[in-house]
């Protein structure tokens, strides 16, 4: 029993097991890089083929033998296999059935011309060890590759080229064995046991190592490599890039100083929405980290503010990472665009479906207030025979002049806009009939003293208004509806006059 438990044998198959242990772990951290993977299947095939080997009540039967050898070389071969991989060459995949099937012959001389001997198929398989390990020696020496690793696949070669060496050595020592019939072939047993304890199982755990130092040095530079296009991208990225962790600041880019014109030591440790207008909308999108960008009001460190978009997403090591964008200039660009939907093309004033926005706000508003409000619809007195006598362009001479008088009588707080053609509207919030009234006589007193200068002299011209009080709950289309019919029994009366419509 001690002589089992103090066995090279044991040792190795102990070894063979630690080996596939760590392969399995370079297969687990390494994915997606192949390689790591085959290693561990080749070890394991290895193992379970040293382990079988080690059965004394089959160990004199050749087929036993060639099975149990054939599957530790095979095993052998996937780990080869695996360095290919690894260089990412193309594979060698004829070892696997070339070391299966090379014992074939051996078995078929022994069943059909004359036994052999077990020793001398052990033999066989060292030498086609030997082979198997030396290709991976070559590979790793002559095949090209990332010239960083160039040094660790050196030392993996020699340990691989050794390793075939004491193959070799083995599979001679097997068959001047069996060719000489050796006198003392227990002291020979005891040397090659020796040899295995002293020289192979060290060599094999160096190979080991020569590979594992592979796979950390290609981690090592990935990672560097990484590192380096990070950086990179944070240095030209158009945003701040922020690191969080247990809702503080711990790290950024450089973008960080030049948005909130501070240096980045500013903001260490400080809470993210330290950056921000803190409200409830924003303590709610810190807790989802969703990576959904929303627009916020970013602050700067002089007090300053400044339109920005904030996305914040999870990381797998439990930090956050917060992307800060300047946003000023869409956000300009936004409120431009929304000005100029709302504006009419040709007057500048508010177009007809802006107004109507605005004008069903300030009613509802009115109501809930209990406020006062008067709706007047104005209209270009003989505007058709302004556009016969002098054309279109005097005419939008004249639409572009009258907007801009009614603007200029009008208050701050009134909605004057181009309702159609020559048709404008006008609403004036809190404000009462008699006030109102007297803002439209005004208005339409000045208009009528205006000059526009045409070709061959002047023009002048007078405007009809109509004006009703808003004073029930009834829809804006109602309101205007009646204003409109005051307009037309100003203009049935004669024109340049206002008429009051009663709320009915």
């Amino acid at each position: 029993m001690n002589a089992l438990l103090f066995s090279p044998q044991l040792l190795g198959t102990n070894i063979l097991i630690a080996s596939a242990i760590i392969c399995l772990a370079l297969w687990y951290y390494s994915r997606p890089y192949p390689g790591p993977g085959l290693w561990t299947l080749g070890v394991l095939l290895a193992t379970l083929g040293h382990y079988l080997a080690l059965d004394p009540g089959h160990s004199a039967s050749l087929p036993y033998t060639v099975f149990s050898h054939g599957l530790l070389t095979s095993g052998e071969a996937v780990l080869v296999i695996g360095v290919f991989r690894f260089l990412g060459r193309p594979a060698p995949w004829w070892l696997v059935p070339a070391t299966v099937l090379s014992a074939m012959p051996w078995l078929l001389w022994h069943w059909l011309v004359e036994p052999l001997a077990t020793g001398e198929v052990v033999a066989l398989y060292a030498l086609i060890s030997a082979f198997v390990r030396g290709l991976a020696c070559r590979a790793l020496l002559w095949l090209p590759g990332d010239r960083r690793l160039r040094s660790v696949r050196i030392f993996a070669a020699l340990m691989f080229g050794l390793l075939a060496l004491s193959a070799l050595g083995s599979g001679v020592l097997g068959w001047f064995d069996s060719l000489f019939e050796v006198q003392n072939r227990q002291g020979l047993e005891s040397a090659v046991d020796t040899f295995s304890f002293n020289v192979v199982y060290p060599l094999w755990i160096l190979c080991l190592f020569g590979l594992t130092l592979l796979s950390l040095r290609r981690f090592l530079l990935a990672a560097q490599s990484s590192a380096v296009r990070f950086e990179r991208l944070m240095n030209i990225t158009s945003a701040a890039v922020v690191i969080v962790r247990d809702g503080r600041i711990v790290d950024a880019n450089p973008m960080l100083k030049r948005l909130f014109s501070c240096q980045n030591d500013y903001y260490h440790e400080r809470p993210l929405e330290h950056l921000f207008e803190t409200d409830e909308d924003l303590q709610q999108q810190l807790g989802r980290f969703d990576g959904v960008p929303l627009d916020r009001v970013a602050v700067r460190s002089d007090g300053s503010q400044f339109a920005a978009e904030l996305t914040v997403a999870a990381l797998d090591d439990g930090t956050h990472v917060a992307e800060i964008r300047d946003v000023s200039e869409r956000k300009s660009l936004e409120q431009e665009l929304r000005q100029t939907a709302a504006l009419d093309a040709l007057t500048g004033v508010l177009n007809r479906r802006a107004f109507i926005e605005q004008a069903q706000f300030e009613l509802a508003q009115g109501r809930r207030e209990g406020r006062p409000l008067c709706l007047a619809m104005l209209d270009i007195d003989h505007f058709k025979r302004i556009n016969d006598s002098h054309g279109h362009l005097v005419g939008d001479q004249a639409l572009k002049a009258f907007s801009a008088v009614c603007e200029s009588q009008v208050r701050r707080t009134d909605l004057f806009a181009r309702y159609g053609g020559e048709e404008f509207v006008l609403l004036l919030p809190q404000t009462n009939s008699e006030q109102a009234l007297a803002l439209l006589e005004r208005l339409r007193e000045f208009w009528s003293q205006q000059r526009l200068p045409v070709p061959g002299g002047e023009l002048a011209s007078t405007v009809s208004i109509g004006m009703v009080q808003v004073d029930s709950e009834a829809t804006l289309e109602h309101w205007v509806s009646l204003a409109d019919q005051a307009l037309y029994q100003a203009k049935n009366e004669g024109r340049n006059r206002t008429r009051v419509q009663a709320s009915a």
